[in-house]
């Protein structure tokens, strides 16, 4: 019976205390006996229960199996006690890894946090600067094309000059230049100076323009007429004034355009009439316009030259607006 391989605690078994006496021990035993004794008690749980009982008496009243008992009793309650110490330690050291783990955790949770919230931040700022670029690449094309659409009527204009002494008519100049291109308005206007003539020249077609300007020379040697585009500049000069007027009377269509232009000595009034026949029964005719230029100049030094006519961008913007009303 000794053999049994769990161990046991005797004591429990009895239900006394470590310190009980030898009395104390028999009356336990006799006690539990009635109850588990295989005379009263035939169960399998009883016939366990007594055998147990009757060794732990047998150890308990013997006192050197007691002292050896006692011995390995207090070694089994020790290992407990250090294993119950033991898994304490594993457990507080479980509870201070977990707690090390969440802290980690909830600290890269926080950085990622920080860097979804940097990066999103930085997204912004680049969209931000992407639409801010895009505004202004917006407003840069609308000013080109804008300036475009302005260059663009410069563009369709040139600006002849010839010696006055030539005598060239308007239907001369129209005749030369309409080898180019429809000729969409024409502007003759005499300078201050007699020596020479001016006439700005508007065409529909770009491609008229770039083709009288590859020309120039060729229009200059043969009919010593200077050709460029109609691009002013400001040399002290201003136009005060430029009218374009038209009127029809009895099929005859007149326009008029009148220019007043300062300088820092002088003031030059020169007014432009083309008059054109528009009868009906000339239908299949060509127009044939007919100008009266005259030119009134005011100095306050007569010794002092006159320079030639020159516009600066305003007057040109004017006459452009101008000359769309004002027709070959």
């Amino acid at each position: 019976m000794e053999d049994i391989k769990e161990f046991e605690d005797w004591y429990n078994i009895l239900k006394i205390e470590s310190t009980a006496t030898t009395n104390q021990i028999q009356n336990a035993y006799r006690k539990l006996a009635k109850i588990y004794h295989p005379d009263k008690n035939k169960t399998t749980e009883a016939v366990v229960m007594f055998e147990k009982i009757s060794i732990a008496h047998t150890t308990l009243c013997n006192e050197e199996k007691r002292k050896l008992f006692d011995s390995q009793l207090f070694a089994k309650k020790e290992k407990k006690r250090k294993e119950m110490e033991m898994g304490n330690a594993r457990k507080k050291m479980k509870e201070d890894l977990l707690s090390r783990e969440s802290i980690h955790k909830k600290r890269k949770d926080n950085e990622e946090l920080q860097r979804k919230h940097v990066e999103q931040q930085n997204e912004q700022f680049k969209q931000d600067f992407i639409n801010q670029i895009n505004k202004q690449m917006k407003e840069e094309q609308q000013k080109h094309r804008d300036q475009f659409k302005k260059d663009q009527e410069y563009q369709l204009v040139v600006k002849l000059k010839w010696k006055s002494k030539l005598n060239y008519t308007q239907d001369y100049i129209q005749n030369l230049l309409a080898s180019y291109g429809e000729v969409d308005s024409f502007t003759f206007v005499e300078t201050p100076s007699s020596s020479s003539s001016i006439a700005l020249a508007g065409f529909q077609l770009l491609d008229s323009v770039l083709q009288i300007l590859l020309n120039k020379d060729d229009l200059k040697s043969k009919y010593k007429i200077k050709v460029e585009r109609f691009k002013g500049s400001n040399n002290g000069d201003s136009t005060d004034n430029i009218i374009f007027t038209n009127s029809n009377s009895n099929g005859v269509n007149t326009n008029t355009a009148t220019s007043t232009f300062k300088s820092s000595n002088s003031t030059t009034t020169t007014t432009t009439t083309t008059t054109t026949n528009t009868s009906s029964s000339s239908s299949s005719s060509s127009i044939s316009p007919n100008i009266t230029i005259t030119t009134t100049t005011s100095n306050s030094n007569s010794n002092t030259k006159i320079p030639d006519l020159n516009f600066d961008d305003d007057d040109e913007d004017d006459i452009l607006l101008k000359m769309k009303s004002f027709k070959k």
